[in-house]
């Protein structure tokens, strides 16, 4: 299960500037001509997408009521974006791991500049080293042991962000869990500071189909906590990468790809070219072994560049 830690630091900080929202209005919001290019490609790919199921017993919206954000919502109250000062995504791997891991790691740091449209670049491992006791519970041998994702996001992540960083996400093969009262996270994201895990995901030394779907399940998680991080929240109107989960199976009904309203905070915060996107990320989910995401995104590509 997961804890909304980003959505209630948010929600502090919405109210903060309500009062101010005519000012924020005038510094970081494009004109409307500007908005209205953004609006029109979500119209034209927003035949490709599903509005979001109704939720079934046990998952994200059964158990969390939650409003969703609109693409003017993102744009008008508050954001964290890429800068000329600021424009990378960092992969920080915590700890060891196999040749296999290691290989996905890099796919991963791939994906992400692909699906954001900014520098994404690998830092060094970084050892886990101690682990304090209240940072950290159950044991290796009872194959329970996870490690407390806020200490870190905190205390290992933060110190080792690149000063060009926007958003730096940490990545390790321990379980996770955000704090008293949840079982367990796949990643949480805190401001421009994410963390995920690789415990949950199956077999990466299965056969080609367990691999695919190894992979295909920590590019899922990635490219949903990165979001978070450009203060994305969880979608609610469409079957979404950004939709809440609260288990794999979950997990695995939810698509890669963003829906037309969180494909445009994408658009409008990082710059991207859309069209030349969309192919570049249908290659890569080629190469990986993803049909659907391939076959997806290429529609999109054709729909947005046959104008």
């Amino acid at each position: 299960m997961r804890k909304r830690l980003r959505l209630i630091a948010l929600s502090g900080f919405l109210t903060t500037i309500t009062v101010a929202a005519v000012l924020i209005r005038s510094l970081f919001v494009e004109q409307p001509e500007d908005l209205a290019e953004f609006q029109q490609a979500m119209q034209l790919i927003h035949p490709l997408h599903e509005k979001k199921k109704p939720p079934e017993r046990g998952d994200w919206l059964a158990k969390y009521g939650e409003p969703g954000q609109t693409f003017q919502d993102f744009v008008d109250f508050g954001h964290n974006v890429p800068t000329p000062e600021r424009q990378t995504i960092y992969v920080l791997p915590l700890g060891e791991f196999t040749p296999a891991q290691d290989r996905l790691i890099d796919k991963t740091t791939e994906l992400l500049g692909l699906f954001y449209g900014v520098p994404a670049k690998r830092l060094p491992n970084a050892p886990l080293g101690e682990i304090p006791a209240d940072a950290h519970r159950g044991s290796a041998e009872n194959d329970d042991e996870q490690l407390l994702g806020p200490y870190l996001i905190n205390d290992v992540i933060a110190p080792r962000i690149p000063r060009d960083a926007f958003a730096a996400i940490g990545l390790t093969t321990f379980d996770l869990w955000p704090g008293e009262g949840f079982n367990f996270v796949f990643g949480l994201a805190e401001g421009g500071r994410a963390v995920w895990s690789l415990h949950r995901y199956g077999n990466l030394d299965g056969d080609e189909r367990e691999q695919a779907r190894f992979r295909e399940r920590v590019f899922k998680v990635a490219v949903h906590e990165t979001g978070h991080m450009l203060a994305i929240p969880h979608c609610t109107p469409y079957e979404c990468r950004m939709n809440g989960v609260n288990g794999i199976d979950e997990l695995d009904r939810q698509p890669l790809w963003f829906c037309p309203e969180c494909e445009a905070k994408i658009w409008w915060a990082c710059r991207v070219n859309r069209g030349d996107r969309y192919q570049k990320l249908a290659d890569f989910a080629e190469q990986q072994g993803l049909s659907e995401a391939a076959a997806f995104w290429q529609r999109s590509a054709k729909v947005l560049t046959s104008r």
